[in-house]
């Protein structure tokens, strides 16, 4: 009875130990999976933030405004600054 109880440890220990490896292995996919994710997520960004910073560009904005729109500059005396009070 003793001889197969304790077998029945070890090869529940073994099992164990098995389960264990793999789980290290199986989280280390992950682990990189996550990583390239983030690399990719990165790389998103700064090129969402490069289009972003285009688009508000006070140059490219005047632009568009006399080409698309057909907006002129102000002549002088067209403008008037008031103050802020």
């Amino acid at each position: 009875m003793k001889v197969i109880l304790g077998s029945a440890l070890l090869l529940f220990l073994m099992l164990f130990s098995v389960w264990e490896d793999q789980e290290i292995v199986n989280l280390g996919y992950a682990t990189e999976e996550m990583r390239l994710a983030k690399a990719h997520q990165y790389e998103r960004q700064q090129a969402l933030m490069g289009k972003y910073y285009g688009l508000i560009s006070l140059d490219r904005i005047e632009r568009r405004a006399m080409t698309q729109l057909g907006l002129v500059r102000p002549q002088a005396g067209q403008v008037i600054l008031m103050s802020k009070q």
